[in-house]
């Protein structure tokens, strides 16, 4: 992928001479129209500037969690908006060192548990551009991610936990002096922020649970209404995935090798679900980086447990209108610029995976190609990266962050009687 060294760009960690304090601060989490309950988390952490000295930061994370949701209510935690605030005295000690500029990013994740079931919801695309030092004072960089809706397993109490939250960055000094990255220690590992409620909910007055009609019949307009979910049924689903995705951060598009999504159609509490296993082999990316330096890569995408979503069956029209979430990390291999390795080893990898959701209606039968919706989705930061150098921070800078598009085609293989993979 389009990997220069020299480019000043966003990246996993804070700026290397935060000699003081960094705050953060989050903006509300809010769930519907439910009552919010403030949540705070406040910490200190030691990071490390490359072989010099060690220093301290604190981290700050606020917000707020709503006290109740409605039994069947999805949890919608609209875009988190942070602060970094680097000291005058950081700001000092960076400018004296020679630095000019700095980007900000921060992971953050969160996991909601209902007994034994747990989901962790990544805090996405909390990354900035780099960021001129002011001549004095304190710099103040603002955030903002976004978080995937969370859909609560049954009634009773959500606990809200606090996976880690890692700041960390690189400071860019003038000249040609290579950029300095820098990285802190996670912290906040299994805080517990608060508790949200699942209510059961009651039949609203004048409702009732049987209109006298069949719900497969067509309505007044003549318009066919999509098939009741079917009690136990269980289709077996295959298809063919070619999808072509515009990386925002290199503005280039990469193919992806045709890929295969194996699942089932299945009834649960009366509605008609979806849940498979989507492979992608390795694909190869091809960019030109300064518009003269050609830049190649593996990309590979790893599912994340299944990918799982709702359908909506009209068999009369052989077709199904299928919502799909998918959580796939992003991994890069054999990164090399201008035919030189630039030796990101094989961990290289998202941090926490990218959640792309999938919609559209697919035509059942063989051999039919559907064409998806466009999906747009945030690219996380990067770990793991650099066997003789660390290079998270440039794999970040260059491909994380929000705006990426895919575009997904489906041809189905198979309907009910698909053998078994080989």
């Amino acid at each position: 992928m389009k990997l220069p060294r020299s480019r000043k760009v966003p990246a996993r960690a804070v700026s290397a001479a935060f000699a003081t304090a960094l705050a953060v601060g989050s903006a509300a989490l809010v769930a519907g129209a439910a009552t919010a309950g403030d949540v705070s988390f406040e910490s200190g952490t030691r990071c490390s500037a490359g072989s010099g000295a060690g220093f301290d930061a604190v981290l700050g994370f606020t917000g707020a969690l709503p006290d109740t949701v409605a039994e069947g209510q999805d949890v919608e935690l609209p875009p988190v908006e942070a602060a970094v605030t680097l000291p005058s005295a950081a700001v000092d000690a960076l400018r004296g060192s020679g630095v000019e500029q700095v980007d900000i990013a921060l992971d953050a994740s969160l996991r909601l548990g209902q007994g034994e079931r747990t989901t962790e919801l990544p805090v996405e695309g909390m990354v900035s551009d780099a960021v001129s030092l002011p001549g004095s004072g304190e710099l103040d960089v603002a955030l903002s991610g976004s978080v995937p809706e969370y859909t609560p397993a049954d009634t009773g109490p959500v606990r809200v936990e606090l996976v880690e939250l890692v700041a960390g960055g690189t400071a860019y000094p003038s000249g040609s002096a290579k950029p300095r990255p820098i990285e802190c220690a996670g912290t906040g590992h299994g805080e517990e922020l608060g508790t949200i409620t699942v209510a059961g909910s009651a039949e609203s007055p004048g409702e009732s649970t049987d209109d006298g009609g069949d719900p497969a019949e067509s309505d007044d307009s003549g318009v066919t209404m999509a098939e009741p979910a079917a009690p136990g049924i269980e289709l077996d689903v295959s298809f063919d995935v070619d999808a072509v995705s515009h990386i925002a951060g290199l503005g280039s598009d990469l193919e992806l090798e045709q890929g295969r999504f194996d699942g089932v159609i299945y009834e649960e509490d009366g509605e008609n679900k979806v849940r498979g296993d989507l492979d992608i082999p390795p694909s190869a990316g091809y960019f030109v980086a300064f518009d003269f330096m050609p830049t190649t890569s593996t990309v590979e995408l790893v599912q994340h447990g299944e990918v799982s979503g709702d359908a909506e069956l009209d068999l009369a029209e052989q077709q199904a209108h299928v919502d799909l979430d998918a959580e796939l990390f992003v991994l890069l291999s054999d990164v090399r610029q201008d035919g030189v390795s630039l030796g990101v080893g094989d961990e290289c990898r998202t941090r926490v995976p990218a959640s792309i959701e999938i919609t559209g209606t697919v035509n059942l039968a063989e051999g039919a190609e559907s064409r998806m919706d466009r999906s747009e989705y945030t690219i996380p930061t990067f770990t793991g990266c650099g066997m003789h150098e660390p290079l998270d921070p440039l794999m970040t800078g260059l491909v994380s962050g929000g705006g990426n598009l895919l575009d997904t085609t489906l041809t189905t293989r198979c309907i009910a009687t698909c053998p078994e993979r080989e």
